[in-house]
């Protein structure tokens, strides 16, 4: 039996911390479920179709640290929450054109959150 191995160059973290989408004009809040130096999957309540541009706000919840990202939706997936019992969406962001001041930002908070438990 062969093992299964992130294969990404930019592993994800699981994460659990509220994230603000922006889509044409309109403002959604959504909750993060996994985050990487690339981008971001989140949960929300809206179905956003893949290829929408998107920009993204992270708060991230250690060093108080906010990046503000514009992003592409790759993948858009059903899901029920666990919580409410409702239907929602696995949305997943890829970062565009991401400076090294916010990749350090993400990298930063990435490896601390590796230390605590994000729920």
């Amino acid at each position: 039996m062969s093992e299964s191995r992130e294969r990404r160059l930019f592993p994800r973290v699981k994460t659990n911390f509220p994230v603000t989408l922006y889509v044409d004009g309109n403002t959604f809040s959504a909750n993060s479920i996994n985050l990487s130096e690339q981008g971001v999957c989140c949960e929300t309540t809206e179905y956003f179709p893949s290829f929408t541009s998107i920009k993204i706000t992270l708060d991230l919840p250690v060093k108080n640290e906010t990046v503000v990202k514009s992003g592409m939706i790759v993948g858009v997936r059903n899901k029920i929450s666990a919580e409410s019992q409702r239907k929602t969406y696995k949305t997943c962001i890829h970062f565009e054109e991401i400076d090294a001041d916010e990749r350090q930002k993400i990298a930063k908070y990435l490896l601390e959150a590796g230390s605590i438990n994000v729920g």
